[in-house]
């Protein structure tokens, strides 16, 4: 009698530790679904670039020696 109450309660045991499992699963799932849903908005900004343009010049003209 004494190992069928053993096995009931650890099988009482294992269903809550595995429920608890689920429900972080389900809230973890819904976080990311509520996360990724903020993302759906497109930004869009119109410009023009425009780049610096550097001249560089050489003080020797590379006749040797």
């Amino acid at each position: 009698m004494a190992t069928v109450n053993y096995w009931l309660d650890h099988a009482k045991r294992m269903g809550r530790r595995h429920g608890v499992s689920i429900i972080v699963w389900l809230a973890a799932v819904a976080m990311v679904v509520w996360l990724s849903s903020g993302r759906r908005v497109r930004f869009q900004a119109l410009g023009i670039a425009q780049s610096e343009t550097r001249q560089i010049a050489s003080v020797c003209t590379g006749g040797g020696v």
